[in-house]
């Protein structure tokens, strides 16, 4: 029979940590919103600058001097994967899911025999990888996809991104993170940085055009690197928005099973409290009797 002291502590603890649970709930709620209204707003903008890219056809000049990440090497050996993940956890699994899918990418490049690195950004995506992976991982930084999220933060990896191109580190780059579609659905997405593969094959937008001044040539170099920092800071604004959506459901659910835990505690209780007043009634009339 438990004891009932036991029991009553438990209940307490439960009910305290459905406290903590429910506010954690709470604050995701409020935040959700204004970061689902940001990485929707945002996604326009960033596949904009995708038709921007893909609306150059043809042919890239050889003097062009992002000529090799707009078309890449003619045989790639490495292969660089951005994980973006949260720094917080306790948002389902979300970062577990992450995690699984850039592990099994690194197992299927390894066996195309490319060379794989991972850059990790965000604290719970290195952590989980780090455990078999951590020959692989090459960097991790964090606080990329924290509020607030600052445009400058993704120019900064993304100049990072490009050195490591230009000194043959990294052949082909791909960033892996969460697009957000609902509070309990979150898609895993994946997306190329370079090269842009600028060939005239991808198929544009009929009512897209663009006008160059001066000519797109010139411009193509800059509009490259810049569309690697408005992909990163898409993927940053994204997994905000995802980690405080799966935070919030996590939470919801976790505010259940408390309320569903409390409820069979308190019958075990009420039933232990019982038993043991009728066996002290027992007792007693066992004693009278015997007088």
């Amino acid at each position: 029979m438990a004891d009932l002291k036991t029991l009553k502590l438990r209940i307490n603890s439960i009910k305290k940590t459905q406290k903590i649970t429910k506010a954690m709930k709470m604050v995701a709620a409020s935040k959700l919103r204004k970061a689902r209204e940001a990485a929707e707003e945002s996604r326009s903008y960033s596949e904009g600058f995708k038709d921007l890219l893909l609306s150059h056809k043809g042919p890239v000049d050889s003097t062009v001097t992002a000529r090799n990440i707009v078309c890449g090497v003619e045989k790639p050996k490495s292969i660089l994967l951005v994980l973006v993940t949260s720094d917080r956890g306790l948002c389902g699994g979300l970062n577990a899911n992450l995690v699984r899918f850039t592990a099994k990418k690194i197992r299927e490049l390894e066996a195309q025999n490319y060379k794989v690195k991972v850059w990790c950004v965000g604290k719970k995506g290195y952590d989980q990888l780090k455990t078999g992976y951590a020959d692989n991982i090459i960097n991790n930084q964090t606080g990329y996809s924290s509020c607030p999220i600052n445009y400058q933060g993704a120019q900064n990896l993304a100049d990072q991104l490009v050195k490591l191109f230009y000194q043959e580190e990294a052949d082909i780059c791909d960033v892996i993170y969460p697009t957000f579609k609902s509070a309990i659905a979150q898609e895993i997405t994946e997306g190329r940085l370079f090269p842009c593969e600028i060939n005239g094959e991808a198929e544009v937008k009929e009512e897209v055009q663009f006008d160059y001044e001066p000519k797109k040539e010139e411009l193509l170099e800059e509009i490259v690197i810049k569309n690697i920092a408005v992909q990163l800071f898409q993927a940053f604004m994204e997994t905000f928005a995802s980690e405080q959506g799966a935070r919030m459901s996590a939470m919801d659910n976790a505010v259940n099973n408390c309320t569903e835990l409390v409820k069979k505690l308190n019958l075990i209780y009420n039933r232990t409290r019982q038993a043991k007043i009728t066996t002290e009634l027992v007792e007693i009339i066992s004693a009278a009797e015997s007088i």
